[in-house]
């Protein structure tokens, strides 16, 4: 009997949560800087990509985990002191990110929903190009917070993260940027 309870209680569970489930594909691009860089060098970010899907579970109050393809470009220069001699180059990184954002809809609508979202997030390095620039630590983690709008089931998103630990292992730079993406919800 006991078993046959909790079944039961499992089940309605689920289904509660499957029925205020929905699906977030999203393709959008990010600008991605770094603060405080290693000694004699700088950072001016450029556009990147973004692609992967979220998930939205939850009513007025959401939990949205996701997965997400992000492939950033940085360009930088470095000089030593007293060196005339300039280098400049791009950094090209990839990274596959993990988030679980909370989320509420601060308007509610049955076709239009205004919503924020603020949570962590996971950046694991996949590849790094620049022949010049130091090891890149394997990852991030990052606070994000955004806005977004919902208007039928098409969704955008705007916000902005900040990473919470060193870019490289020499214990310089913090990741930091905003980002747009654009996406449908099923």
């Amino acid at each position: 009997m006991k078993k046959l309870a909790a079944f039961l209680v499992i089940a309605f569970v689920s289904s509660q949560l499957i029925a205020q489930m929905r699906f977030n594909p999203q393709i959008g691009l990010s600008m991605m800087n770094v603060g405080n860089p290693p000694a004699g060098v700088n950072f001016d970010g450029k556009a990147g990509v973004s692609i992967g899907a979220d998930l939205r579970v939850g009513g007025r109050f959401q939990i949205i985990p996701g997965a997400h393809f992000l492939s950033t470009v940085s360009a930088y220069s470095s000089s030593t002191a007293g060196n005339s001699t300039i280098i400049t180059g791009d950094v090209k990184t990839n990274y596959i990110k993990l988030k679980a954002l909370a989320g509420y809809n601060i308007i509610d609508g049955s076709i239009f929903k205004f919503r924020a979202n603020f949570g962590p997030s996971y950046d694991f390095l996949v590849s790094k190009k620049s022949s010049v620039l130091g090891n890149v630590n394997s990852g991030d983690f990052f606070l994000q917070g955004g806005l977004g709008i919902d208007v039928l089931f098409l969704t955008a998103d705007v916000g902005y993260a900040q990473a919470l630990t060193n870019k490289f292992e020499s214990g310089a730079g913090k990741s930091r940027g905003v980002y747009i993406n654009l996406g449908i919800v099923l």
